[in-house]
């Protein structure tokens, strides 16, 4: 068999596969034009954000993007979003089996990564009547009242008076919102001037890098065994370890706290510790679950 078969061959497979698309995918959503192989990855550019809205511009409220063997549905009408999280929730509860979760999510068991199930909704329960239920919001208002004073107080603080100066909001509101979370899930904030570049460094590693939540290995699966060879897996496994000291170092200290009769705040780690949650877990979930507010 020459070149030419084999050029001829592969054209037919392609052609076949696109064919084959086109008709089980004929009820999904409107989508930009696919190229073999790379899908819609040739139209991602930064900001990423920007691109996603020129595309629904263009192409309608819903997109399907496709991007080899990981679909993806974007979704940039308020009034659609409302009806998947409320009406459909369940058909949307599941996330895919990127690299990172069975890391970073503790096998997929931690909430931002767990399949919809019985553990999903235990977690869920925690996150909705501990932290986002009415009451709580209510309760915890002077908290982010005191965590938004610092923060207008910090942005003063690096101004003068007679002069104007340039800030970096987008790190400042990083700290923030890291420190509201933290004082509701372990009762003190863990991110600031206090504390140290390390642990800055590992905050920012496993809540907002892309590069450790997803990479070509969850697009193209064939090269897994490639990213792995790179030392991916390895990165992964030591942010773990990492992130599990880091955790088990807040619900410690939170034990010794209770321990010493600390009564002034009561956070999402004391009901688990003390067993007042109808969905007790152990150290490990503690930690996802501090994770998944935290980030």
């Amino acid at each position: 068999m020459d070149s030419v078969d084999c050029i001829l061959i592969f054209v037919i497979l392609l052609i076949t596969k696109y064919l084959f698309q086109r008709l089980i995918h004929q009820n999904l959503p409107p989508r930009p034009i696919t190229l073999p192989l790379l899908g819609h990855l040739h139209l991602l550019k930064k900001p990423i954000h920007t691109t996603l809205q020129s595309l629904s511009l263009k192409n309608g409220p819903i997109i399907f993007l496709k991007f080899d063997f990981c679909n993806v549905l974007t979704v940039s009408s308020p009034t659609y979003v409302e009806e998947i999280f409320t009406t459909n929730d369940i058909n949307f509860a599941n996330r895919p089996n990127l690299v990172a979760g069975q890391y970073l999510g503790q096998n997929y068991t931690a909430l931002g990564w767990a399949p919809y199930g019985k553990h999903y909704r235990n977690l869920r329960c925690i996150a909705s009547t501990e932290i986002f239920s009415t009451n709580c919001l209510i309760l915890l208002t002077h908290l982010r009242r005191e965590e938004i004073k610092c923060y207008v107080k910090e942005m003063f603080s690096q101004t003068k008076l007679d002069e104007w100066k340039f800030i970096d909001v987008s790190s400042m509101l990083f700290d923030l919102f890291i420190n509201i979370m933290m004082m509701i899930v372990v009762g003190r904030p863990c991110y600031g001037e206090n504390m140290g570049i390390e642990e800055k460094k590992i905050m920012r590693e496993f809540t907002f890098d892309p590069n450790v939540t997803m990479n070509l290995g969850d697009i193209y699966p064939i090269l897994r065994r490639f990213f792995s060879f790179l030392g991916m897996d390895k990165k992964l496994v030591k942010l773990q370890r990492t992130r599990e000291e880091f955790l088990q170092g807040l619900i410690e200290e939170r034990r010794i706290k209770i321990i010493d009769g600390e009564k002034n705040r009561t956070t999402v780690t004391d009901g688990n510790i003390h067993g007042r949650s109808r969905h007790v877990i152990c150290d490990d979930g503690m930690g996802n679950v501090t994770l998944t507010e935290s980030s």
